[in-house]
């Protein structure tokens, strides 16, 4: 990873920065074990796989972005990888292979006021027939704590160019939307999945979804299987 913070009492802050990587598993910015990280308008790319511009691992800490642009390429590196708090603010996210966020376990991303794009569009595993904007999962790797875990947008815009918006497997979760441009441009995904996939226990390892929607348009089904 190109910056790195572990340990809870560690704290980073970088402002005004620019970050390349091109390697597999090479985060822009990574997260973990209790560690803080505050970022301000930064330039990121990530080429490789396994690559999220904004990742966090095992312990997760509280991450803070303000401003910047954040953009990934590879398969499996979504902009955003939360098993941490992660909070950002007024910023341009584009993935172009993988899903713009995705959260594991009790763990949260807010988006506030940020312009997100993704392009779901090849598979890390093949525990999931669904692509999706957003991912909110329990891997059951021990990367992630399991409890409620949380997704919030209040403005902004986030555009779907494949597959589902929202898809959630084996978890609990909290979907908050409040004013949010949300666009899918497949006619044939849906707004939100709540279903089994490859994740976790057969038989009970669907999707548990508290959704809230504040001056909100919703546009597509809201699908939940048997489980």
């Amino acid at each position: 990873n190109a910056v790195f913070s572990y340990g809870e009492g560690t704290a980073v802050t970088l402002r005004d920065s620019v970050i390349e990587t091109s390697g597999n598993c090479s985060g822009g910015i990574m997260t973990t074990g209790g560690a803080v990280m505050n970022a301000e308008n930064l330039n990121i790319t990530t080429s490789g796989n396994s690559s999220a511009a904004i990742r966090s691992d095992r312990g997760g800490g509280t991450v803070t972005v303000t401003g910047g642009t954040y953009y990934t390429e590879g398969k499996g590196s979504p902009v955003i990888y939360s098993t941490a708090d992660i909070t950002v603010n007024d910023a341009v996210l584009t993935s172009t292979a993988s899903q713009g966020v995705v959260v594991e376990g009790k763990n949260s991303v807010t988006l506030n006021n940020v312009e997100l794009t993704a392009d779901n569009n090849t598979k890390n595993s093949g525990k999931s027939e669904y692509y999706q904007a957003v991912m909110i999962y329990q891997s059951m790797s021990g990367d992630a704590a399991e409890g409620l875990s949380a997704f919030s947008m209040n403005g902004g815009s986030l555009t779907n160019l494949n597959g589902d918006i929202f898809f959630v497997n084996n978890t609990v979760t909290d979907i908050s939307l409040n004013n949010a441009v949300i666009m899918n441009e497949d006619e044939n995904g849906v707004f939100l999945r709540a279903a089994a996939a490859g994740w976790g226990s057969e038989g009970s390892n669907g999707g548990q979804v508290t959704l809230t929607a504040s001056n909100q348009k919703i546009d597509g089904d809201i699908l939940a299987d048997s489980v």
